[in-house]
């Protein structure tokens, strides 16, 4: 799925599909999306990973497409939604003891304020909480921050998820 989403968000940005059609697909995905997390029961003693997106990233796509494979690890992901802010994103992750906080940067979110909000959520979260970030967003930027850890793909991050939970990564 991730090929034909850069399929789709590249015809979409180069006007070879119309608005209407992105929508349309990506509507679809999003609905087969929530019909299957709604199925997968996390596992007792698997770690809990917050997601979300920052404030005006609506695109929640690969949120869900992060939540879904994850999900499949056995991991117990709490859903924001889109467009939450640091401190909310901190307050949430401490509240809901997560020993994650996954963030999704689409193609179509400013790189110039993807390390900013990075590091602001990253301040304001105890080093025990690892923040991942993710999307096509992260994938143009040549740097990461100390402490932000990123993936090359869907498979990558949800590997990491059994490691996670026996304490890598600053996690126990």
């Amino acid at each position: 799925m991730p090929n034909l989403n850069l399929l789709v968000g590249n015809g979409w940005a180069n006007g070879t599909l119309a608005v209407h059609q992105e929508h349309l697909y990506s509507e679809t995905i999003r609905t087969l999306l929530l019909v299957a997390i709604e199925r997968i029961q996390p596992q007792s003693g698997k770690p809990k990973v917050l997601l979300s997106t920052p404030p005006d990233e609506r695109h929640d796509l690969g949120l869900l497409m992060v939540h879904s494979v994850l999900a499949l690890t056995g991991a117990h992901c709490i859903s924001l939604g889109p467009e939450t802010p640091a401190t909310e994103l901190a307050a949430a992750a401490l509240s809901q003891q997560a020993r994650v906080v996954a963030l999704s940067f689409s193609i179509g979110f400013p790189s110039r304020r993807i390390l900013p909000f990075l590091a602001q959520v990253r301040k304001e979260l105890p080093d025990r909480i690892e923040v991942w970030a993710g999307g096509a967003g992260v994938d143009r930027r040549r740097r990461m921050l100390s402490g932000i850890r990123t993936f090359p793909s869907l498979e990558a991050a949800a590997a990491e998820m059994p490691d996670c939970q026996a304490g890598r990564g600053g996690l126990s």
